[in-house]
């Protein structure tokens, strides 16, 4: 039988790497460049987005007083 079918994982982990909890830590660092690039784009993004729509309001309200 396998260890994780007999014990507990909380109980193996510890005797695996000493530590009975995970902490996701490390991956947080590890895909922070990752996280930063996306608050990045979606900022540009919301930009464009805004500028774009404000454009097409003002060329749709002057044609409209037109």
């Amino acid at each position: 039988m396998e260890r994780g079918s007999s014990a507990p994982w909380s109980q193996i982990l510890q005797e695996t790497i000493g530590e009975g909890r995970l902490n996701g830590e490390a991956l947080r660092d590890y895909f922070r460049p990752l996280e930063d690039w996306l608050r990045i784009s979606r900022r540009q993004v919301f930009k464009y987005t805004v500028v774009s729509t404000t454009q097409h309001i003002a060329i749709m309200t002057s044609q409209v007083l037109s």
